[in-house]
């Protein structure tokens, strides 16, 4: 507890890692950003301004609580990992795991409100010609199928932090029995399980679709990073009030929906396709993850 990140949720997006910061951030001795994420160590801008002149931006200063981060896409830069672990070598890292298939499947439907259509994601699960293997220059394949090929980027972790510094939480195991998994997960933390059932059972970052399609269009605008919109925005106001708007304007245009099932054929190639996947996942584990089969 030194005025650095002691904990990072590290990864995957879909993957209730929003949840999992609520969770643990309700903890006594623990404080987060009120950010949907910390972008420190993925943003060379942010990176090169020094930990000491962007920490305030994220947490109020404790000398007495640990520091817990959150972002889901850290995973993704290898520079961002090793950034990491130069700011705090001892930094424990937690990663959320989720049925691929599923998680592939909700990170499309998040897209939806940006102009996706069903028809895209059927094309881009036809595209696929290897178990296991996409094709890096289909942003689609990137995005949706890439992200859940967890052993790239666990193994890649493991170059830079100890294995035993790294959590790795099944998802659906901890849907299973949500009391346990925390309880084990603050064990690990060093700390007393503080949690009641009333704030485990709450449920963060659910499907949401566009009220307004013309307003939706500005909103995109302010919010894309790198917009002229949005780097106007951040010279003018501080990042504590950004990311007060930024919650107030996603959530005034958006509203609560039902899930849609993934049609039957998609399901099976997807199963098809990461069958491997999960096979690499289960040894990294050292255990089977009968839920995902």
């Amino acid at each position: 507890m030194n005025n650095k990140i002691d904990i990072i949720i590290g990864g995957f997006q879909k993957c209730a890692t929003t949840s999992f910061q609520n969770y643990l951030g309700h903890h006594s001795k623990i404080i987060t950003h009120p950010q949907i994420e910390m972008t420190y160590f993925y943003n060379n801008e942010e990176y090169s301004k020094g930990w000491d002149n962007v920490r305030a931006d994220y947490f109020d200063q404790n000398e007495n609580a640990f520091y817990l981060a959150k972002h889901a896409a850290l995973l993704r830069s290898e520079t961002a990992i090793q950034r990491l672990y130069y700011h705090n070598p001892n930094v424990k890292v937690i990663l959320i795991l989720r049925n691929p298939i599923e998680r592939a499947w909700s990170s499309f439907l998040m897209e939806l409100r940006n102009k996706e259509t069903p028809e895209n994601f059927e094309t881009t699960v036809n595209k696929l010609k290897i178990p296991g293997k996409i094709d890096i220059d289909d942003w689609r394949q990137n995005v949706y199928i890439g992200n859940s090929i967890y052993p790239k980027y666990i193994n890649s972790l493991f170059k830079v932090i100890p294995e035993e510094n790294v959590k790795l939480l099944v998802l659906e195991e901890f849907e299973n029995d949500r009391m346990t998994v925390l309880k084990e997960l603050f064990m690990w933390l060093g700390l007393d399980n503080e949690l009641n059932q009333e704030v485990v059972e709450n449920r963060h970052n659910q499907l949401k679709s566009v009220r307004n399609e013309w307003l939706n269009k500005p909103i995109t605008w302010i919010l894309k990073e790198g917009s002229i919109q949005k780097k106007t925005l951040q010279k003018v106001l501080s990042p504590k009030v950004r990311n007060q708007l930024g919650a107030k304007l996603r959530n005034v245009n958006t509203k609560k929906v039902e899930r849609p099932e993934l049609k039957q054929h998609l399901y099976e190639r997807l199963q098809w396709f990461f069958e491997p996947i999960i096979s690499e996942t289960e040894q990294i584990l050292k255990r089977e993850i009968a839920s995902w089969k």
